[in-house]
């Protein structure tokens, strides 16, 4: 009760965290185990929240009740809502409290990292909190607030295979070739799969591979992204999305903006995973086969596959195709128009080391 009480999260504010992994440490006897979220202020989003809906009425041509739906507002929130910095951050696991060294930055983010021993992580799968190799948490708020605020962490073995896949326009609709049509697609309309890409993805998971979704989306639609995900049915991953500030874009930039800073997380996550094999799913409306391939030519012995969306407003014609995987084996990686051309069983290890 003394712990809970020195957190300063207090009931205005709104603590939202974020599937990640962790991974043994080398010597295999321990987990690293990262916690990261974002705290905001719930009560002070009014001067955002017009500024952003002025940007979005100068170059959306809908409308303007559009702007007063609830799918609108829930869109909106966590882009317009206040950060709040030099928050403490409890975290309970079980009946463990673990307080996170670093407070939350002044973008209200922060992060910590746990090591919990193999001990310790049997323990905790025999009192059910960890249950499908995902651990359960929670963030403590202050005093009387009885909110419980979840998380989840997938604890990953060394050894497996893989998924690396983007989002937007590869799992869900967003035509992020078209300003218009990208905007009114994120913040108006109700997010629509692609094709059925979830089957494969279920039926990849159901033979053992882990998930992580990687895009150039901002962290602020991370609660609706997560929901899409979870309501039409693909199985969970983590999410590793861009830092975003509404200032720093002014909306007319996210074309250039969303083609940065996606390399270096998928180059993170194969960093971390030295004896997985990874299959790379992505399209070719954005920079996916131009990263995939600089990936694999970088880890050649662990990705096993990229397969490619062809998206018809810029597809991967061949000489693309030929800079984007330049030096790797063409049964490597493939395109694909609809999702039951991709196998249905995870495919055979051929990596990019197999010259």
């Amino acid at each position: 009760r003394l712990k809970r009480q020195s957190t300063n999260i207090g009931h205005t504010d709104d603590v939202v965290l974020y599937p990640t992994y962790a991974v043994q440490h080398a010597n295999r006897d321990s987990w690293r185990v990262p916690i990261w979220g974002t705290v905001y202020e719930t009560e002070r989003a009014s001067i955002r929240k017009r500024m952003l809906v002025r940007l979005l009425k100068r170059i959306m041509k809908v409308d303007p009740a559009c702007f007063q739906s609830d799918l609108f507002r829930q869109r909106i929130r966590h882009f317009v809502a206040a950060t709040e910095r030099a928050k403490r951050v409890w975290v309970r696991i079980g009946e463990q409290l673990f307080r996170l060294r670093r407070r939350s930055r002044r973008n209200g983010n922060f992060r910590g990292v746990l090591t919990l021993s193999n001990q310790q992580v049997d323990r905790l799968a025999e009192q059910g909190v960890i249950r499908d190799g995902w651990l359960h948490f929670e963030v403590l708020s202050r005093g009387n607030d009885n909110r419980r605020f979840q998380g989840q962490v997938q604890l990953i073995e060394s050894t497996g295979v893989s998924v690396i896949s983007d989002i937007d326009d590869t799992m869900k609709t967003t035509h992020v070739h078209d300003l218009q049509l990208m905007l009114e697609n994120t913040f108006l309309e109700e997010f629509q799969p692609v094709d059925d890409l979830q089957s494969v993805y279920r039926q990849w998971a159901a033979a053992g591979a882990s998930f992580h979704y990687v895009s150039s989306s901002p962290w602020p639609l991370f609660e609706p992204l997560n929901e899409f995900c979870q309501g039409a049915g693909f199985p969970r991953g983590s999410y590793h999305l861009r830092l975003l500030r509404l200032r720093d874009h002014m909306l007319r930039r996210l074309p250039v903006i969303r083609r940065r800073g996606k390399g270096g997380k998928i180059k993170s996550i194969l960093k971390a995973f030295p004896g997985r094999q990874f299959i790379l799913v992505g399209d070719s409306a954005e920079r996916d086969p131009e990263i995939y391939g600089a990936a694999a030519r970088l880890y050649p012995n662990q990705v096993t596959a990229i397969y490619i969306r062809q998206v018809n407003q810029r597809p991967l014609d061949t000489p693309r195709a030929e800079q984007a995987f330049r030096g790797l084996p063409r049964q490597l990686w493939s395109t694909f128009e609809a999702a039951h051309e991709l196998p249905a069983t995870l495919p055979a290890r051929q990596t990019a080391g197999a010259l």
